[in-house]
């Protein structure tokens, strides 16, 4: 692997971590979707809806046109169903269901008669019809499926009154009378959504086994995998053929017999946030009906249709337009907040502007971004991708120094974030920039394997490769990731920053790069079987690319129990290396309005709403705290059907490791890249070590001395 791609690799890792935009770091899946650009003009009304005791944005709900049915209320002993409508809010009907029943998930006929509710009581489960028409309710008793009601991602019916209820375990197929006649295992990690056509074709989405990716499937006597999608798997489908699904920037329509989606509409454009979605439906009109609820006293109702008589004025704003890298990471990882804060904000409209960067080196792109900052379509807000490249734009003077801006307007204080974090982004008294969260990228694995503490030397890495030839790693144990993984730890061994003095050439390095030469791996890549083919017999290396705690808990504390340890890059002195990786935002020198550009950054660094739920690793130290407490509550990761939640112990594990977690630098990142391409040739059999040790040398000091 040459170096230029372990970095694209690693800019991946860093940009968004684990999202479902970029599956197993780059790697291809030739049976994703084709994107169309929207063809539609929609425009937007809204319409208030009053959350009560009745009516709770927290319940399961379900649109259908102007009607909306949920579960009553927030408390878990809720007995009743509760019918809305958009043309009168303040009516509820109320629908009680039978004694000491509780509703878990509800689901509507296709023909908009019956709404179905699973309800649970003395540990069973029943379906109960209620009709719209009449008020009816009609209940019978689940058979021969052993329904997990807290685990229910989605239910349908079929036009022959047949139910699906997708757990996240398994599918299961229930006839009129409540009998199990199919149930299916997820063929990944969990089944997340699904939904029922007009002409009963069943599609499901689920999470892949490393839960990387969304793939859509389609029933057909057995789960036929179809493509993957964007988003968290929330289906809606209308006709025969058209299934609807929304991420967190856009909402798409999808042919399935083309296996093509068209992006129906951008929610940025109609100031819509995504994960205030609690339901949506596709009209026979074409128009959309959703309700949202931004946890106010109010919910909205959105009619977005093509009839411009039925749109609201929109108030003309100040466009602020935000620029980084690849569209659809900056949809995926800003969309939401873009989306808020132009909702929120009577002055200002965030707009987001992207360079693909396929195709262009990581100079080309950064003198690319350099050229834009000094010319006249100079955004006002930039995105730095790796936060290791901020020394360059500081360096050519483009970027504001956001510290007056800081005591201007007082919603910042400095010191309620991570000092070790602060200190990637201040320069002399100055800040150029600062991420919302960050990650952390290391080694880790089972400690009885590893060895129970963390941290090991350069030496005892290759040490364990040789005695453990069969160890396997998701991406795969090359030489060239082996020799990545010892610098990006040891580096330093090699390299003199202070005094631009290399040692590539010493007996060491060269008794480095024979060594890993030398070693006999499993060089087999597991993008698709790495966490659901693990035995408990295997010799696993796993490498982290690590953002929250949920993701830490969901993705090895499940699999590892307290056994697991954050072991770290090996080093020469043989303490852990952690390395933090983060992007982060700046404010252009020449921005036509940094005010508006500065309103936007200090939305983005104190937006609370993102603390309800949220486990990531924040900059700011009372939501990193708030993550902490999330992560440790009993209902914040359910897997397979199973509470998982952070015990004391695993939680001193990870503070441990952010504490110690340290910067990298664009000179070491540059240095390293040039090892690895050079050192492919030695591996390769072309070179020998001598030769491929002065190249490594000549290459590095003529870096170090031009920069």
């Amino acid at each position: 692997m040459s170096g230029s791609k372990v970095y694209q690799r690693i800019i991946i890792a860093i940009l968004f971590g684990c999202m479902l935009l970029f599956a197993a770091c780059g790697k291809k899946d030739t049976s994703t979707i084709q994107q169309a650009e929207a063809q539609k003009q929609f425009y937007l009304k809204s319409e208030e809806l009053p959350v009560t005791d009745l009516v709770s944005p927290y319940s399961n709900m379900v649109v259908l046109g102007k009607a909306y049915y949920t579960v009553a209320g927030q408390s878990t002993e809720s007995t009743s169903l509760c019918v809305g409508s958009t043309e009168e809010p303040g009516k509820i009907q109320q629908f009680v269901l039978p004694e000491g029943m509780l509703p878990q998930a509800i689901t509507m006929t296709k023909d908009a008669d019956k709404v179905a509710c699973l309800a649970q009581k003395d540990g069973g489960y029943y379906l109960t019809d209620y009709i719209v028409a009449t008020g009816d309710m009609t209940c019978i008793s689940i058979e021969d499926a052993e329904v997990d009601g807290s685990a229910v991602m989605s239910m349908g019916k079929t036009s022959d009154n047949n139910t699906i209820i997708v757990t996240q375990k398994k599918l299961y197929l229930l006839d009129s009378e409540g009998k199990c006649k199919q149930s299916f295992a997820c063929p990944g990690l969990q089944f997340t959504g699904g939904t029922v056509t007009t002409n009963d074709t069943l599609y499901i989405t689920y999470k892949s086994e490393d839960g990387s990716t969304v793939c859509l499937a389609k029933l057909d006597k057995e789960l036929k995998k179809l493509c993957t999608l964007q988003g968290a798997g929330h289906l809606v489908s209308k006709g025969d053929n058209d299934v609807y699904f929304y991420d967190s920037a856009n909402l798409y329509h999808l042919d399935v017999q083309k296996n093509e989606s068209t992006i129906c509409l951008a929610f940025a454009d109609y100031d819509i946030v995504s994960s205030q979605i609690l339901d949506f439906h596709v009209n026979e009109d074409g128009s959309i009906g959703l309700i949202s609820w931004d946890r106010t006293t109010k919910m909205q109702y959105l009619t977005l249709s093509e009839n411009v008589g039925q749109a609201e004025a929109k108030d003309e704003k100040q466009v602020i337009r935000m620029l980084g890298l690849w569209e659809k990471s900056l949809q995926g990882h800003y969309g939401e907040l873009v989306a808020a804060f132009n909702k929120s904000n009577d002055k200002y409209r965030v707009e987001i502007d992207a360079i693909e960067p396929e195709g262009r080196t990581t100079d080309e792109l950064k003198q690319l971004i350099h050229a834009r900052l000094l010319g006249s379509e100079c955004p006002d807000i930039l995105v730095v991708t790796d936060y290791k490249d901020l020394p360059f734009y500081e360096n050519k003077g483009v970027l504001l120094d956001l510290i007056p801006y800081i005591d201007a307007e007082g919603g910042i204080a400095i010191e309620d974030y991570q000092e070790q974090i602060l200190q990637c982004f201040q320069r002399d008294g100055s800040l150029y920039g600062m991420p919302v969260t960050y990650s952390v990228e290391t080694l880790g694995g089972s400690g009885a394997v590893l060895g129970e503490a963390p941290g090991w030397t350069v030496d005892e890495f290759l040490h364990w490769l040789e005695a453990h030839p069969q160890a396997k790693a998701w991406d795969g144990l090359s030489k060239t990731n082996i020799l990545q993984y010892c610098l990006a730890g040891g580096i330093e061994g090699f390299v003199d920053v202070e005094n631009d003095k290399a040692a590539f050439d010493s007996d060491e390095f060269k008794r480095l790069l024979s060594r890993v030469k030398e070693l006999q791996t499993d060089t087999n890549t597991y993008y698709d079987s790495w966490h659901r083919d693990m035995t408990s017999d295997e010799v696993r290396l796993e490498v982290l690319y690590c953002d929250s705690f949920e993701y830490l808990l969901s993705t090895y504390q499940s699999l590892y129990g307290s056994d697991f340890v954050y072991k770290g890059y090996p080093s020469h002195n043989g303490e852990p290396v952690y390395l933090l990786s983060m992007s982060c935002l700046s404010i252009p020198a020449n921005s036509s309005c940094p005010e508006g550009a500065f309103a936007f950054w200090e939305y983005i660094m104190t937006y609370e709403a993102r603390g309800e739920g949220d486990t990531k690793f924040h900059t700011q130290k009372q939501a990193f705290e708030q993550s902490l407490t999330n992560a440790q509550k009993d209902e914040t990761v359910v897997l397979n059907g199973e509470q998982l939640k952070l015990e004391e112990e695993d939680v001193e594990k990870i503070i441990s490791m952010l504490a110690q977690a340290s910067p990298d630098t664009a000179q070491f990142r540059q240095i390293r890249n040039i090892v690895l391409e050079e050192a492919d040739g030695f591996f390769s059999g072309n070179r020998d070590v001598n030769a491929t040790c002065d190249v490594i040398q000549n290459r590095v000091q003529l870096y170090l001395d031009e920069n």
